[in-house]
């Protein structure tokens, strides 16, 4: 799932190999000169208003710019109405402008975002309830802004298909995590395994991409690969502290489900220490401590076990 966050509004420092954004005064922002465009007056408007955190106004006057270019000669217009739509909560309005901003040969960011939006090269995006990562003014931003759209109007197919068209190019991690996420929403094992196989735990993007590898493995019954996954995955402390509980509870449940019940009950404790409503933990370390093995299934999870992960991240009850 992909959340737009305000430029003007984001305070996280970004992560290694992400592009600061950086404080824009209002001296430092143009302005539209007297012949320019209808469209370019208006976005520069929309801009000001969107800068200035009123997202109302700004998705007006980004929606009034699209519509004033009609010969679509640039597409900054159609990529931000489209992000300020899904983030007003209306993803079907939005698709008519992520479409075109995605077919568009014009390259992004187009002559619109390095005029007015030069000092923010970029938005925050919420890639999973758990990950964020900064995405440049770029086609991957508006394909999954696009994705997101698909998604939260029920068009699974379509959405995995922009990424997976796009994926095929580029090497993007934030592609990979949010491809992998609709593929595992999917039930497509195989294809979230194929993806996730030459990734390397390096931050928490990778970190997620991982985890459903694990979850995707475990789905396919390979239990052992499984826990090597979760074994790479909480090799670095260096991490989100809710991925490497999610990390240490999926492994725990995969050792719990190949009968190693010892090092499931090492692994599913400390996460029960730390949060004893967290998922159907106390259920599953309840079962780790005990020698029996009646009332198992063949998974080796308790019968009755409710599911407890939401595309590689368990849910809290």
């Amino acid at each position: 799932m992909t959340t737009i966050r305000s430029p003007s509004k984001s305070k996280r420092t970004p992560r290694r190999g992400n592009a600061a954004q950086r404080p824009i005064t209002s001296t430092s922002r143009p302005k539209a000169g007297l012949f320019a465009p209808g469209y370019e007056k208006e976005f520069a408007r929309a801009v000001d208003f969107y800068l200035n955190g009123d997202l109302t106004k700004a998705r007006a006057s980004f929606k009034a710019a699209a519509t004033k270019d009609s010969s679509n000669r640039v597409i900054a217009d159609d990529l931000l109405s489209g992000l300020l739509e899904i983030q007003a909560g209306s993803p079907g309005d939005a698709i008519p402008h992520l479409e075109k901003a995605v077919a568009a040969r014009t390259p992004l960011p187009d002559e619109l975002l390095k005029k007015y939006l030069a000092d923010s090269p970029g938005i925050q995006l919420h890639l999973t309830k758990l990950v964020s990562a900064f995405v440049p003014w770029s086609s991957v931003l508006a394909a999954l802004a696009l994705a997101e759209a698909y998604q939260a109007v029920g068009r699974l197919d379509e959405a995995i298909g922009v990424l997976q068209q796009l994926s095929s190019v580029r090497a993007e991690p934030a592609l990979t995590l949010s491809l992998c996420e609709l593929l595992a929403e999917r039930g497509a094992w195989t294809e979230v395994n194929e993806l996730a196989a030459g990734v390397i735990n390096e931050d928490d993007v990778s970190l997620q991409t991982k985890l459903f590898q694990a979850q995707a493995l475990g789905k396919q019954g390979l239990g052992e690969a499984a826990i090597t996954v979760y074994n790479e995955c909480l090799r670095s402390k260096k991490r989100d502290g809710s991925l490497l509980k999610s990390a240490r509870y999926g492994r725990g449940r995969q050792l719990l489900a190949l009968g190693r019940h010892k090092p499931a009950a090492r692994d599913l404790g400390l996460v029960y220490a730390e949060d004893p409503a967290y998922a159907d933990v106390a259920l599953l370390v309840r079962e780790a401590l005990s020698t029996r093995t009646d009332g198992l299934t063949r998974g080796g999870l308790p019968e009755g076990s409710p599911p407890s992960h939401d595309y590689g991240v368990p849910l809290p009850r």
